[in-house]
């Protein structure tokens, strides 16, 4: 027993002694990155929508994303493709991520506010969304891809954002 316990410490001991000093007692650096900007769009049967996205990580699996863009209504099924109104629009979600590095499937959650302006007057509806999506965060800073398919209410819609990440 006293043999297994020694050798249960030991291999720690021997892992930390390998490094230098300045590394064991050096501030911890993240592995992974923390922010990313990107530009997104998506699209659902009457409406499309825009805008712009920022996204903070505080760990490898879980970040929370803003975004700001506009949600525009048209009737492309009659042939005409009237663009009937325009309304700005804004969501926060919390976002998980299986596999956060390279390729990685995320689950998002949150709230979505659309600021309705209909022919009575204006309405502000705040609204439930989830999506489900793949993506792609490298390690270091670089080029940042996710696809994806939201809800909220009863429209669902397919995304895709493309953008850049990088650590603090």
């Amino acid at each position: 027993m006293i043999k297994y316990l020694l050798i249960c410490f030991a291999v720690p001991l021997v892992a930390f002694a390998e490094k230098p000093a300045e590394m064991l007692f050096a501030p911890h650096e993240y592995d992974y990155t923390k922010n990313i900007v990107s530009v997104e769009a998506g699209s659902a049967l009457f409406f499309s929508g825009f805008g712009l996205t920022y996204e903070r990580s505080f760990s490898k699996s879980f970040s929370l994303r803003g975004s700001a863009g506009y949600i525009v209504k048209s009737d492309f099924l009659d042939g005409t493709e009237n663009i009937h109104s325009t309304y700005p629009s804004g969501a926060v979600q919390g976002v998980y991520v299986f596999g956060n590095e390279g390729w990685g499937f995320e689950i998002s959650g949150g709230v979505q506010y659309v600021n309705v302006i209909p022919l009575n007057g204006q309405k502000n509806v705040f609204l439930p969304t989830a999506g489900l999506g793949i993506r792609y965060k490298p390690v270091t800073e670089g080029i940042f891809f996710r696809a994806g398919i939201g809800t909220s209410v009863s429209i669902m819609g397919l995304g895709v954002g493309i953008g850049y990440t990088w650590r603090d």
